[in-house]
């Protein structure tokens, strides 16, 4: 780019704030009135940043429009012109467009081209896809580095960085931590505030990774607030999906259910309506959790950097739900990845090894022999990767698949599995998993009566007696009636209401409120029990689901 031009992008970058839409606007319009294309490009790209998904409808399309008009209208061989091409092509999706504007750009010896475009084409480079694709992503993101030394910008430098230590955790490579170290020291000697909320939300996922489940919630609320009082688009979705993922390690995703419907994650990645569908099965609303896996796998969607983990999250959800189907169709989508950890995004969010993906695919399509090996794989992968919640779960999963298989040596090996992650969940303070007493099917299912102010509890061949309290008449009704599910409403209404044929339906809000009572009526009383007789207690966390829809399914 000519001297001249770089000091007109210079003097737009002082004119605007990214963030500042209405004064992105008036620099825009000026330039447009003055017929100044180039002033008017400069804008655009400034104020584009990485990426425009997760912009406002109105301003996202408004955007492409001026990107498409720009792109017909400047020479596509100068250094705007090719910047213009890029955006565009990154926006459309097209990762080989991207790489041929990179050919151009080096056969031009334009460097700041080449660095847009060597960075937005490692962006669209992030979701799987082809074996090659990790080398080459790996491969953009050294070139960006070593283009920074003739831009003469530290942010090409540091976004080559950051890409280089996202490759790393992307694909699982025990390196990562110590590449996550060196950007740390270079961001101490050269402040970039975007980068270094980046780093802030790898940051957080570590915390998830190891267990410190308060210590992420508040440095993912840290890094919210910082990145929305910068505007940076990905601020909502990122945090969403980092809360999703503590409340899920803790056993707590269905409190998010409300809270879901956020009109700012309509606007993000597939990571959203995959949180929707666990939040809504673990509530027991089955028909929203339906409708948000049918959103999808119900077609070829894009395959973004947060699908990995979304399929992760959809197999849960179609698991709690007793989908088959789903959990076929998952499977054989899946295997390719069979190796690879759900990381989503820039290394934001980790869910751990996709052998659980798999593994509990094919439990919850009756392939217990798949399921087994898949499981045993997934413990291995997450000791490997340390992270010590999915570790847990995967624990748990392998011992319950172990417990169906029924082989000469598998009781054995489902109690250890069962052993060390209740060990470990204790020393984390964590809960073992939804289904944590692997061998809950096999015992006759738990039934209750009243004795005056206490209650007798019969299972596995004897009595628990606990005191009257709130939840135990709707668990009494839960467990009166085995694998039925009722409504909250319906339990809140009382018996007699189960036995009318026509029942008033509560206002939306006011159903919101009831099966927030309820859920922790019922959860309060299983703590109570727990008290009691633990291994009771354990049975019913399993097989005892609440949200909008209760059951008992032992």
């Amino acid at each position: 780019m000519p001297h001249g031009k770089q000091r007109r992008a210079a003097e737009v970058r002082r004119d605007i704030a990214p963030e500042d839409w209405l004064r992105f606007q008036r620099v825009y319009e000026r330039a447009e009135r003055a017929g100044d294309l180039d002033r008017m490009a400069s804008a655009l790209l400034e104020y584009c940043g990485p990426r425009l998904a997760g912009m406002r409808t109105a301003n996202r399309e408004l955007l492409l429009a001026r990107l498409r008009e720009l792109a017909a209208s400047i020479d596509p061989r100068s250094s705007l012109g090719l910047q213009i091409r890029a955006r565009l092509a990154s926006e459309q999706g097209n990762h080989r467009t991207l790489l041929v504007i990179v050919r151009e750009a080096t056969e031009a010896g334009d460097p700041t081209a080449r660095a847009t475009a060597l960075g937005l084409a490692h962006h669209r480079l992030l979701g799987p896809g082809c074996p090659q694709r990790p080398r080459l992503r790996r491969a953009l993101a050294a070139e960006l580095v070593a283009e920074s030394a003739r831009t003469g910008q530290d942010a090409n430098a540091l976004e080559g960085l950051l890409y280089q230590t996202v490759d790393l955790f992307i694909d699982g490579d025990r390196h990562a931590g110590r590449s996550l170290t060196e950007l740390r020291e270079v961001l101490a000697r050269r402040q970039h505030p975007p980068i270094s909320g980046h780093v802030q939300a790898i940051e957080v996922m570590l915390s998830i990774r190891a267990g410190r489940l308060d210590l992420a919630e508040a440095g993912a609320e840290a890094r919210y607030e910082w990145a929305t009082a910068l505007e940076h688009h990905d601020a909502t979705p990122v945090y969403w999906g980092q809360l999703a993922a503590v409340r899920w390690y803790q056993g707590r995703i269905a409190e998010l259910l409300p809270r879901m419907h956020d009109p700012h994650l309509a606007l993000a990645d597939s990571g959203p309506y995959a949180m929707l569908a666990l939040a809504a099965a673990a509530a027991g609303d089955r028909f929203a959790a339906e409708s948000a896996i049918a959103s999808l796998v119900g077609r070829d969607r894009p395959r973004s950097g947060w699908w990995l983990a979304s399929m992760l999250l959809v197999v849960e959800a179609a698991v709690l739900l007793g989908d088959a189907e789903t959990c076929a169709r998952a499977y054989e989508t899946l295997r390719p990845y069979a190796d690879q950890p759900a990381v989503a995004g820039l290394a934001v969010v980790c869910l751990g090894s996709m052998q659980h993906a798999l593994g509990l695919a094919a439990l919850g399509a009756g392939d217990v022999d798949r399921a087994v090996e898949h499981l045993r794989l997934a413990v291995q992968d997450n000791l490997a990767l340390r992270h010590w919640p999915a570790l847990i779960r995967s624990r748990t999963r392998y011992a319950q698949a172990l417990t169906r298989r029924r082989g000469a040596d598998d009781a054995a090996l489902a109690h250890q599995q069962v052993t060390a992650a209740r060990e470990e969940a204790a020393a984390l303070g964590l809960p073992t998993g939804p289904h944590d007493e692997p061998a809950a099917g096999d015992r006759g299912p738990v039934t209750c009566r009243r004795e005056g102010q206490w209650w007798l509890l019969r299972f596995d061949g004897r009595e628990v007696r606990v005191p009257s309290r709130s939840g135990l008449p709707y668990l009494a009704v839960l467990l009166a009636d085995p694998a039925r599910d009722i409504t909250a409403a319906e339990l809140a209404a009382g018996v007699d209401a189960l036995r009318t044929a026509a029942r008033e339906v509560p206002a939306p809000g006011e159903q919101d409120r009831v099966r927030s009572t309820v859920s922790k009526a019922i959860r309060r009383c299983i703590d109570s029990i727990s008290r009691v007789d633990a291994e009771l207690g354990r049975h019913l966390r399993a097989t005892v689901r609440t949200g909008t829809h209760c059951s008992y399914r032992p």
